[in-house]
């Protein structure tokens, strides 16, 4: 998968999406993908192919499992992914961190 395909999936699938951050506050549910750092491939002193470890996150405000299929089932459904989750009680949200390659264009 490459970033701009995950754009347009997120945008299909009809859950906010941003790269790094929103410009304006949100309210969940949301999603916020980064790169965490690169697994390249290179030779001959070059990088030949480029491939980030990425982190997309899933803010909702409660447990959501038919939302975590959503992404997991259509998002995700051709990436091997792996995933934490966690419950922010300062913020209020409860967050599903997925890691997977993504190809940088």
């Amino acid at each position: 998968m490459k970033l701009s395909e995950l754009d347009d999936l997120c945008k299909k699938i009809n859950i906010p999406y941003a790269y790094g951050k929103f410009t304006e506050p949100i309210s969940p549910p949301h999603l916020i993908g980064t790169v965490i750092d690169t697994d390249n491939f290179g030779a001959d002193n070059k990088v030949w192919y480029k491939n980030c470890n990425f982190r997309l996150e899933l803010t909702t405000i409660k447990k959501d499992l038919s939302l975590e299929s959503k992404v997991e089932n259509k998002l995700l459904k051709d990436v091997y992914w792996d995933k934490t989750e966690n419950q922010i009680e300062d913020e209020g949200v409860y967050n599903i961190s997925y890691f997977f390659n993504i190809e940088e264009e």
